[in-house]
């Protein structure tokens, strides 16, 4: 039993290891370490205190984000946006984990 927990934790461990990890520091830089790039459709830009997402893929895309603040707080998200779309996804001092699907 406690060999399937482990495998179990395992693969759920592995699985949050491939998506991709997005932090902003306080000064406004992005620092983007990819694991597994599987949000190629996701433009990620800086406005002010906002991180903004673009989806730049000719197909609608959905994107879901987990956002962990430093106080804290989890908060996942899930937009459906068209070619062009934007939608601002979290503030400085976020950790973003992030994936995506067609809609």
């Amino acid at each position: 039993m406690k060999l399937q927990q482990t495998l179990i934790i395992a693969s759920v461990l592995s699985l949050l290891a491939l998506a991709t990890v997005l932090t902003l520091n306080k000064s406004d830089k992005l620092f983007l370490r990819e694991i597994n790039p599987d949000t190629p459709c996701l433009d990620l830009s800086v406005s002010g205190n906002s991180l903004i997402g673009e989806n730049i893929c000719n197909q609608p895309m959905r994107f879901v984000v987990a956002i962990y603040t430093p106080d804290g707080f989890i908060r996942d998200e899930t937009s459906c946006l068209k070619k062009g779309e934007k939608l601002p996804i979290a503030v400085k001092g976020s950790t973003i984990r992030t994936s995506q699907l067609e809609c």
